[in-house]
């Protein structure tokens, strides 16, 4: 029992890794506040509303990476549970595809970065 919580077993496999961990946060945070920048308007759904909230807003990728990974997944995983895909939702009308999100952040990433670093050659 030691070892499946040792080595986040109870993750799916891409999911074990710190760095894929942050980058999926990072990704996740970067996607929702460019969906939901304008604050909640009368007539907007319930989600939509919490999601435009002002604590949600201050709510960053560290926060909810430390709380998903280590307190609610593992706590989760100690009641018998694992973080799983469900196969009948992939490729539905509205649902992500993680790893596609993921690349084009990490090209986003990458463009800004080239960006900063054109403009400092600028200033030299």
């Amino acid at each position: 029992m030691i070892d499946f919580f040792k080595n986040q077993r109870y993750l799916p496999k891409w999911f074990r890794d710190f760095h894929v961990q942050k980058h999926f946060f990072k990704t996740m945070h970067y996607n929702q506040a460019k969906g939901y920048v304008r604050k909640a308007q009368k007539g907007d759904e319930p989600s939509i509303r919490m999601l435009k909230s002002e604590a949600y807003q201050n709510f960053n990728w560290v926060d909810s990476h430390c709380y998903v990974i280590d307190r609610f997944l593992w706590y989760m995983a100690k009641c018998g549970y694992t973080l799983q895909k469900d196969k009948r939702f992939f490729g539905q009308p509205g649902s992500i595809d993680i790893f596609k999100e993921m690349d084009e952040y990490t090209e986003i990433q990458n463009q800004e970065f080239f960006e900063m670093l054109k403009q400092d050659q600028k200033e030299k």
